[in-house]
């Protein structure tokens, strides 16, 4: 049997690459408190015996900056896949899902009623 991680937050130490910059300006306690790098998530699925993960934005900690999602995803597109967060009340709401849904990596996205997403 595959078993697969529905919803997991990945959390960088490098804020000079990915800086913090959560929605609403308050970084969650949790991310602040155990954050767990790409790395250290591949650790716990391999300890776990969790072969694939969806890796989703972690929007209070990075906002809708999806740049660490899309890392994990194509450092590793054998086991994870992504989603991404933007602002939907943003005027470009729309240009924002083009561009997620142009990225070659596999981000499940919803829009317009319909669901696209890569086989996991």
């Amino acid at each position: 049997m595959i078993i697969v991680d529905t919803h997991l937050h990945a959390i960088s130490a490098d804020t000079a690459t990915y800086p913090i910059a959560p929605i609403g300006g308050h970084q969650s306690a949790w991310s602040r408190e155990r954050p767990v790098d790409i790395a250290g998530v591949l650790r716990a699925m391999d300890a776990a015996g969790i072969a694939k993960a969806v890796v989703v934005q972690a929007s209070t900690v990075y906002g809708h900056d999806n740049r660490y999602v899309v890392a994990a995803v194509r450092a590793h597109p054998d086991r994870f896949v992504g989603v991404y967060s933007i602002d939907a009340l943003a005027a470009d709401s729309i240009a924002q899902i083009d561009r997620c849904r142009a990225r070659p990596i596999g981000f499940p996205s919803f829009y317009h009623g319909q669901h696209h997403a890569r086989p996991i």
